[in-house]
């Protein structure tokens, strides 16, 4: 793949333990890195759902670079792409084993709550 087909800017966030002022910790967000990705839309369901996802309409695929600076992973990264949380599916897929390009499957985050519009 050629770098003008990564076109997307995504940014990958972790879970961590952030200090609340109080002497204590709550659970927060933290920016890992940002980079260029390609973003697209399945093409065969079936392939998805043999990988375990119910849902193929939210769910995206994204083709980025490999990158030695960042260990993905799937238990506590998510990644935001227009302000959107994605839930990282699987484990990131090393594109011809080439070590260049990796891909990663990931599915929208279902939203705890909507906002009420009113007439």
């Amino acid at each position: 793949m050629k770098a003008r087909d990564y076109t997307k800017r995504i940014e990958f966030y972790q879970t961590a333990p952030v200090v609340d002022g109080y002497g204590g910790n709550t659970v927060g967000e933290t920016l890992v890195a940002t980079s260029w990705a390609n973003i697209r839309t399945p093409k065969d369901s079936q392939r998805l759902m043999d990988l375990g996802v119910t849902d193929p309409t939210n769910t995206i695929i994204i083709t980025l670079r490999h990158r030695e600076d960042i260990d993905f992973n799937a238990i506590n990264q998510f990644i935001k792409y227009r302000s959107v949380n994605y839930v990282i599916t699987n484990a990131p897929i090393n594109l011809g084993f080439g070590d260049v390009e990796i891909e990663i499957i990931a599915t929208r985050q279902a939203l705890d709550s909507v906002e009420v519009l009113t007439p």
